[in-house]
């Protein structure tokens, strides 16, 4: 019986060998052909580049690449490292935080001509150079995560209460003593925690009851804080001054009911798959108002069109399809509404329509660097400009403070007190042209944005004033509400005391009015007036309409404030 097993065992082993199997690699030599071109097209005009990943010396040779549009051929090393951070993530679960904390990161670019270059992955530095997507043989990813140092961490214990029903989870918040925490950052650790331990997620949160969580200090103070309530709270706090949180939910009666319709795109007629749905809270009834602020919002969301695109459409129009086979068709740029009302119950379906047309360019983008006391950001933005006329330096000037504005923060009011404020603009043809932002005078030549290379701009403050602007001040006075003594007993905190506009003071007046009197900005709105004055220790005073948006220049200290009286009307 051994002999004849033995004969079958040598048997098989001559089969395999001459058959091809390779044993000493663990897997067949099968007929499959793996691409011996680093890099190729497919049928929807993209370029392929293969890449690896390699972390700690393991390697993963997938047969992964990156899809570049051939419309774009050329791209920059910042476009680069962001597709190759976004890989990291996805095949490795490497993100951007893990990235800062290894001890070496970097990609490594291999030319067709032999020639390679190394980037950096935790280095905010991009070289401007543009690389041909062709020209790239393939990218290899190195991430060493050895000799990574270990931040000091505290752990915050907290207790979740949904109606009453308390989980005494043995959990903890886990928190870095580097650095201090705002609420908003509190704020959503608990939401996710919420989602992660009890399924309520953003959308039950703002349909429940009640949803607030509270902040026990060790010194015995505690800081209840509302989980729906888009107001700004400024304080900073410690993660190790935090003994324990609680957090509250009561979802009351049953939330509103929420109806879904399956929609479609077409963009050029090129449409996707139904995926995703309408979703409809609420009434069960909807005017084609309501249906069209949804389309906009989700063509936006889906196929990144905004209104202005939509604006300058050969066509944009959706059609309700009903259950009844009947269809109405909107047109999305028409300022004519339909006044009729419809259930969402009857609606099957909804196509979504867009065409471009063969339009010429409607904007040209242009590259800008920002630096603020010398330091520079890389670019990774452009502005976008109109190409449909000329445009005078007076129309750059407020394209420039709108991003100083929502890059980094820098507001007219800090631009006016700023040491030196002005953007230099490059032309192609290299010429350029300096431009003082505090300047009201403006050069009266008009040209093409077409005509531009790129634009540079530079703010340096007064650098000795930065410790009085950074410093926190906290006032105290008196706020009455309609002449009589209101509820507001907390001291007012302004992270700029010195600097402060009306603008500033309404912020906190309101967030004070929803903390500590339970008065909205909701219930604000739909009052009949909801006003300020405001007195100052100069014997000067000032109105400002709360409901009102107004920008208000004037500029004093917080510490000028003697006294503000609200007056409500409902």
């Amino acid at each position: 019986m051994k002999f004849k097993s033995l004969i079958t065992t040598t048997v098989a082993i001559g089969i395999l060998a001459s058959s091809g199997v390779n044993l000493n690699q663990g897997h067949a030599n099968t007929a499959y052909k793996v691409p011996t071109s680093s890099h190729h097209s497919n049928i929807n005009n993209n370029y392929n580049i293969f890449y690896n990943i390699d972390v700690d010396g393991t390697s993963l040779y997938k047969l992964s690449s990156f899809s570049f549009s051939k419309k774009e051929p050329k791209i920059g090393y910042s476009k680069l490292t962001k597709r190759v951070k976004e890989a990291l993530k996805h095949d490795r679960g490497i993100n951007e935080n893990k990235l800062r904390n290894v001890h070496k990161a970097t990609y490594t670019v291999h030319f067709k001509n032999g020639t390679k270059r190394v980037i950096d992955l935790k280095s905010n530095t991009f070289s401007a150079d543009l690389i041909n997507i062709y020209d790239i043989k393939n990218i290899d990813i190195n991430v060493k995560t050895k000799n990574v140092i270990k931040e000091k961490v505290s752990y915050v214990p907290y207790t979740i209460s949904v109606d009453g029903i308390i989980n005494y989870a043995l959990t903890d918040f886990k928190f870095s003593n580097k650095s201090k925490l705002s609420y908003d950052d509190l704020t959503q650790r608990i939401k996710e925690t919420l989602k992660h331990d009890r399924g309520i997620n953003e959308n039950k949160l703002r349909n429940a009851y009640k949803a607030t969580y509270t902040v026990y200090f060790k010194n015995g103070s505690k800081k209840v804080v509302n989980l729906n309530s888009n107001l700004y709270i400024g304080e900073l706090i410690n993660s190790k001054n935090i003994k324990k949180i609680d957090i509250n939910v009561k979802t009351g009666p049953k939330a509103k009911t929420e109806s879904y319709v399956p929609y479609t795109i077409a963009v050029n007629g090129t449409s996707t798959p139904i995926l995703s749905e309408l979703r409809f809270t609420g009434n069960h009834r909807v005017s084609y108002l309501d249906v069209t602020k949804k389309v906009k919002s989700v063509l936006k969301h889906d196929r990144g069109i905004a209104d202005r695109e939509l604006k300058y459409a050969k066509k944009a129009t959706y059609t309700v399809h009903f259950k009844n086979g009947k269809k109405q068709e909107i047109n999305l740029n028409s300022n004519i509404n339909q006044l009729d009302l419809l259930y969402v119950k009857d609606i099957k379906k909804i196509e979504i329509t867009v065409k471009t047309g063969s339009k010429t360019k409607a904007e040209s983008y242009v590259p800008y660097t920002i630096a603020v006391n010398g330091t520079s950001a890389p670019i990774l933005s452009k502005l976008k400009i109109s190409n449909k006329q000329l445009i005078s330096y007076q129309d750059l000037n407020k394209i420039v403070k709108s991003v100083l504005k929502h890059d980094r923060g820098i507001n007219d009011i800090e631009l006016k007190f700023a040491k030196k404020a002005k953007y230099t603009v490059h032309f192609k043809n290299g010429k350029k042209q300096v431009v003082d932002l505090k300047s009201n005078i403006f050069t009266r030549n008009l040209f093409s944005t077409k005509d531009i290379k790129k634009i540079d701009i530079n703010v340096k403050k007064h650098v000795e004033s930065n410790k009085d602007h950074n410093k926190v001040t906290k006032v105290k006075f008196p706020v009455t509400i309609d002449g009589h003594k209101s509820a507001i007993k907390s001291p007012f905190v302004f992270s700029n005391g010195n600097n402060i506009t009306l603008n500033d003071l309404s912020i906190k007046l309101k967030s004070a009015l929803a903390n500590e009197e339970f008065i909205k900005s909701f219930d604000l709105n739909i009052s009949e007036h909801a006003k300020y004055k405001v007195y100052f220790k100069d014997g000067s005073s000032e109105y400002v309409d709360l409901k009102s948006n107004a920008q208000h220049s004037k500029v004093f200290k917080a510490t000028d404030i003697k006294r503000v009286n609200i007056e409500l009307k409902f």
